[in-house]
C-alpha cells in the first residue's frame, strides 16, 4: 500500500525439485502472463503487463573457500556420486574425489567439512557423516551423526549442523583444539567435544540422545557461528544466541520476519539477516532501551536499515562495522550503514579482511568444473584503501595523507603509508605509521635502517624487507657491493646464483664451497 492507494505486485515463488520453498520474487505489475528459463538456468524472463523483466538467479552452490583452496561439488550425468574438486588458486593444482550422498560443504580456517548421507540397509535409522578434509582433499577426521545436515556453519574450531529440530556441535581436532580437548579413554568420548540437543531444550554436554518422536512447533530456519558465538534462527523470528565453546544460552532476540540467511560480525556485536524476500536488515546485539541498567543483558534491536534484492553478505574479519553485500549484479561495501560506491560484480563473497574483499565467479567455475582457472578469484579494495593509494601516487603532502589515514584508521592503511615512506627513505613518517599499526618487527627494521650511512644501501635493505629481491640485488651491484648480493642469494637458498657469482670472481672460495655442498 502506498499512501491511500494499493500498488499491484506480482509474486513469483521458487521451489526445489522436492517441493521445498526457497525464495519469493516481487515484480511490479497487475498481471504476470508468462515465464521462461534461460538454457543455463541462471536467468528468468517474466512477461508482466506490457513489459518483459529479466531476473538473475543465484544458485545455492555447494562450495567453500579456506586459505588458497577453493572446494566445490558438481554432478555428472553418468555418475550417482558428487564430484568434489579441491583447487589451489595460487598454484593451479587440482585434486578430485567422489562422495556419495553429498548434501553440503562448509569451510573455515585450515579445513573444510563435507556433509553426506550414509547408505545403510536399515532405512529406519538414517545416518550422516561429517568428513573433515585438508587442502588436498585428504580426510583428517570424521564423525557419524543422526542429524540431517540441512543447515551447516563452520569456524576454525567447531562444526555446527542442524535439521528442523535438533542441533549438533562438534569441536574437531584442529591445531588449536588439540591443546584444550581431554580424552576419556574409559568411555571413548572426548569431553566437551560433541554436543547434540533439541532446539526446545538446553545443551547438556556429553553424548546425549534424541528421541525420533521429539518434534517442535517452531523449526530451525538458519544458523551462523563465529569463534565465540552461535546464532540459531527459528521460523517464528526468534534468534537464540549461544556462547562457544561452552554452548550456554545467553539470550534470545526477536526479528520482524523469518530469516533465510544469517551472518555474524567478527566480535558478535551485530549480525545481518536476509529474509525470504531478499531484504537485508541488521541487528544490533548491544542496543538497550534508554534508562536500562548496564548490568542487564542488552535485549538488542533490529535496525531500520534495509537493502532490497540482496543475495549475499560477508562481514569483515577485523572491523566489526564493515561488511560487503551483493545486490543484483553489484557489490556494496558498508561502513556502519553508509555505503561506498558500488562495484559491478556477480561473484560469491568468500573473504573480507585487511580492507580487501575476495569473491569467486562460481557461475564460470561450474560451466567447466573439470578445468577451473585462477582468474575466477577476484579481489576488490575498499574505498579507503583505494583513496590512500591514490593520494600517495599523486604526491600529496605526507601530513595530509597522515591526517586522512587518521580519520579512516586501519592497520592496512598505516602499513601502506609506511611502505611508501620507506621507498622514499622518509624514515620519520614510516616510524610514526608503524607505531600506529603496532608493527614491532617493522620498528626494529627502522632502527637498523637508521644506522646505515648510505641512502642507496637503505633503499636496498628496504627492497629486501619488502621481498623485492631482484630489485635489491640490482641496487647492491650498482653500489659495487656484489658481496651483499651473494649474501642475499645465499640467505634465499639460491645456490645456483651464488656459484655464478663465484665463477665471475665476485664470491669467496668459502661461499663457492658452501654453494656446491648445498647443490650436491
Amino acid at each position: 500500500r502506498v499512501g491511500d492507494k494499493e500498488r499491484m505486485v506480482c509474486m513469483v515463488q521458487f521451489f526445489t525439485p522436492f517441493g521445498q520453498y526457497l525464495r519469493s520474487l516481487k515484480v511490479p505489475g497487475s498481471s504476470l502472463n508468462g515465464l521462461s528459463w534461460e538454457n543455463g538456468g541462471l536467468r528468468v524472463a517474466l512477461a508482466v503487463d506490457s513489459f518483459i523483466y529479466f531476473a538473475n538467479v543465484r544458485p545455492d552452490y555447494k562450495w567453500g573457500m579456506f586459505g588458497n583452496t577453493l572446494v566445490y561439488a558438481y554432478s555428472r550425468p553418468e555418475r550417482t556420486e558428487s564430484g568434489v574438486v579441491f583447487f589451489n588458486t595460487e598454484t593451479g593444482e587440482r585434486f578430485s574425489k567422489y562422495v556419495k550422498g553429498l548434501s553440503s560443504i562448509c569451510a573455515a580456517g585450515e579445513y573444510c567439512v563435507l556433509c553426506a548421507r550414509v547408505e545403510s540397509a536399515n532405512d529406519s535409522q538414517t545416518q550422516y557423516i561429517l568428513i573433515l578434509c585438508n587442502a588436498i582433499g585428504s580426510p583428517v577426521d570424521s564423525k557419524y551423526i543422526s542429524v540431517e545436515p540441512k543447515f551447516c556453519s563452520m569456524t576454525s574450531t567447531h562444526v555446527v549442523v542442524a535439521n528442523d529440530r535438533a542441533v549438533f556441535c562438534w569441536q574437531y581436532r584442529s591445531r588449536a583444539s588439540k591443546l584444550t580437548l581431554v580424552d576419556d579413554t574409559a568411555t571413548g568420548f572426548a569431553e566437551d567435544r560433541e554436543v547434540l540437543w533439541h532446539i526446545d531444550s538446553l545443551p547438556t554436554g556429553g553424548a546425549s540422545t534424541l528421541r525420533p518422536s521429539q518434534e517442535t512447533g517452531d523449526t530451525i530456519a538458519a544458523i551462523a557461528a563465529n569463534s565465540n558465538t552461535l546464532l540459531i534462527s527459528r521460523n517464528s523470528g526468534i534468534v537464540m544466541r549461544y556462547a562457544l565453546p561452552h554452548l550456554s544460552l545467553e539470550c534470545k532476540y526477536n526479528l520482524r520476519s523469518k530469516a533465510q540467511k544469517l551472518s555474524i560480525n567478527c566480535d558478535g556485536t551485530k549480525f545481518s539477516i536476509i529474509d525470504v524476500s531478499s531484504v537485508l536488515t541488521l541487528f544490533d546485539c548491544e542496543a538497550r532501551p534508554a534508562g536500562a541498567p548496564s548490568s542487564d543483558i542488552a535485549p538488542g534491536e533490529q535496525l531500520s536499515f534495509e537493502r532490497k534484492d540482496c543475495w549475499d553478505v560477508l562481514w569483515s574479519s577485523d572491523q566489526p562495522d564493515l561488511f560487503a553485500s551483493m545486490e543484483k549484479a553489484k557489490m556494496y561495501v558498508f561502513r556502519g550503514t553508509s555505503p561506498e560506491e558500488p562495484v559491478v560484480s556477480s561473484g560469491y563473497l568468500c573473504r573480507f579482511g585487511d580492507l580487501e574483499i575476495t569473491s569467486v565467479l562460481l557461475d564460470e567455475v561450474f560451466m567447466m568444473p573439470d578445468s577451473p582457472s585462477s582468474e575466477v578469484v577476484v579481489s576488490f579494495e575498499t574505498k579507503a584503501l583505494r583513496d590512500t593509494k591514490e593520494l600517495l601516487a599523486n604526491s600529496v603532502g605526507m601530513e595530509d595523507v597522515y591526517k586522512f589515514i587518521g580519520a579512516n584508521s586501519h592497520p592496512r592503511l598505516w602499513r601502506t603509508l609506511a611502505e611508501h615512506c620507506m621507498n622514499k627513505v622518509d624514515i620519520g613518517t614510516a616510524e610514526r605509521a608503524l607505531v600506529k599499526c603496532q608493527d614491532y618487527s617493522g620498528l626494529q627494521f627502522i632502527k637498523r635502517l637508521r644506522q646505515l650511512p648510505d641512502k642507496s644501501l637503505q633503499l636496498a635493505e628496504v627492497a629486501v624487507h619488502q621481498k623485492k629481491f631482484i630489485e635489491a640485488e640490482k641496487l647492491y651491484l650498482q653500489m659495487g657491493r656484489p658481496d651483499l648480493a651473494v649474501e642475499l642469494r645465499a640467505s634465499l637458498g639460491d645456490w645456483i646464483r651464488v656459484v655464478e657469482y663465484a665463477k665471475g670472481g665476485n664470491a669467496s672460495d668459502d661461499a663457492m664451497r658452501t654453494a656446491q655442498e648445498n647443490i650436491g
